[in-house]
């Protein structure tokens, strides 16, 4: 089914995954299967609002299923810019998210060869980000790969924030067809439960 994830410059996301039922034997390491959970048949589309005439479409088949691998094919292919990826979570014996994490190396157009050449041997010497994350701030993990050669530009807190709200329902329920909205007037009261938050909302079907 579909995962889908939201993003704004606020740093406030929210995501939603079709089935989220999903029980499949860890790997022979004891690592989460995430290639066999999310597929290896599809596509990863992104969509971006840069405020623009019309939103930036980016489209590429799915080649692993590893969410790393699959955004790094993605930016080479639909943006042509070498990025390299680290993304990990480290799940807990009761099943809940003892870290996670990622981070995105993007090549400037102008950068020496050095440069590159260094980035990808650090990049290659690196521990698993969710690993790292556990005892490890994000600028320990940059002295720890780049030393002091780097700079801080913006910091900015992300936070799970969902954009539902009941009018949001109504609205969407108002612009039914007349033979459907008195269907639904047949209930006193009928529920609207949001996909991504799971917050339910009891709309009293007279103010449709």
């Amino acid at each position: 089914g579909q995962i889908i994830t939201v993003a704004n410059a606020k740093g406030e996301l929210r995501a939603l995954v079709g089935n989220p039922y999903v029980d499949i034997p860890l790997k022979e390491n004891g690592k989460l299967d995430v290639a066999n959970a999310v597929g290896k048949k599809g596509t990863l589309q992104v969509t971006k609002n840069l405020n623009l005439n019309n939103p930036f479409i980016g489209n590429v088949e799915i080649i692993s299923g590893e969410i790393a691998e699959d955004y790094t094919y993605y930016f080479s292919v639909s943006e042509q810019i070498p990025t390299a990826i680290s993304a990990g979570v480290l799940v807990d014996v009761d099943y809940s998210i003892k870290s996670a994490g990622a981070f995105i190396i993007q090549i400037m157009p102008n950068a020496s060869e050095d440069v590159i050449t260094k980035i990808e041997e650090s990049f290659l010497k690196l521990a698993p980000i969710s690993t790292l994350l556990l005892d490890k701030s994000l600028e320990d993990i940059l002295n720890n790969t780049f030393g002091s050669d780097y700079k801080v530009l913006a910091t900015k807190n992300l936070s799970y924030k969902c954009n539902c709200y009941e009018g949001k329902y109504l609205d969407s329920l108002k612009m039914l067809g007349n033979n459907e909205i008195e269907e639904l007037k047949q209930e006193e009261i009928i529920e609207c439960v949001c996909h991504f938050c799971n917050t339910k909302y009891q709309i009293n079907t007279s103010q449709i």
